[in-house]
């Protein structure tokens, strides 16, 4: 499914915080848009997603414009994954997996068939069902948030900085682990992330942000290779010497 913006823009408080951009997203590939904090990735996320509106432009979803109108059956085609997961911690992983689609009215038996798929293919017990947000680690956390965002078979995947919360020591074994789970799903997906070794490892598309817009994009090599400008070079250049 594609993805695009055409001439975006979103203020904050009388502040200019994205664009105007324009962006077209290749289907099948993983996109990262990276930057420093407060560059605009995460709310360029929350715009495909609807969480936020334009001020201008149009966000286009398989050539069909986000909406009012068309918002709830472009969102069934996107699992969300927050940066924290977004997990109710008040309810056991099998409730939080499970909640978009009780809401739905799907059937019970479709909801228990999608759920024995992907407790397979995520290799979780039924004892792992009964545990809660706060008995998990942060991998154990994104894992249950994919598990969800996944309940609905959508085919885009967007992430907000899935690792941010995944200590340094473990990070390239956790990175592995969540490529191999996403080369196996075969989704389109985007991902926001403020991390040059994350988007240097996750990205067929790097789209590097900055104060809102976008500075350059490509394949992470061409960004090393023929950077854009002085802010390009030195924002890559500390961990690429």
């Amino acid at each position: 499914m594609m993805l695009k913006l055409e001439n975006v823009s979103k203020s904050l408080g009388g502040r200019l915080i994205v664009g105007p951009i324009s962006l077209d997203l290749p289907v099948g590939a993983t996109t990262v848009l990276l930057g420093p904090h407060d560059s605009g990735k995460s709310t360029v996320l929350r715009l495909f997603t609807g969480l936020v509106k334009t001020d201008t432009g149009d966000v286009l979803v398989d050539n069909i414009s986000l909406n009012d109108d068309t918002i709830h059956g472009i969102l069934r085609r996107i699992g969300y994954i927050p940066s924290d997961g977004g997990l109710f911690p008040h309810m056991s992983v099998l409730d939080n997996v499970t909640l978009q689609l009780k809401r739905a009215k799907v059937q019970p038996d479709l909801i228990q068939g999608r759920l024995n798929d992907l407790m397979a293919l995520f290799r979780v017990s039924q004892d792992g069902l009964r545990r809660f947000p706060h008995q998990l680690t942060p991998w154990q956390r994104l894992r249950v948030a994919l598990f969800r965002a996944l309940m609905l078979d959508p085919p885009i995947l967007m992430f907000d900085d899935p690792l941010s919360d995944v200590d340094y020591p473990f990070r390239h074994a956790i990175r592995k682990q969540l490529d191999d789970m996403l080369q196996r799903l075969r989704k389109t997906v985007l991902m926001a992330s403020a991390d040059k070794e994350d988007a240097a490892y996750f990205a067929d598309q790097v789209v590097l942000m900055d104060q809102g817009i976008i500075v350059q994009q490509g394949h992470m090599m061409d960004l090393l290779n023929n950077p854009a400008d002085d802010f390009v070079r030195n924002f890559l250049q500390p961990e690429y010497a």
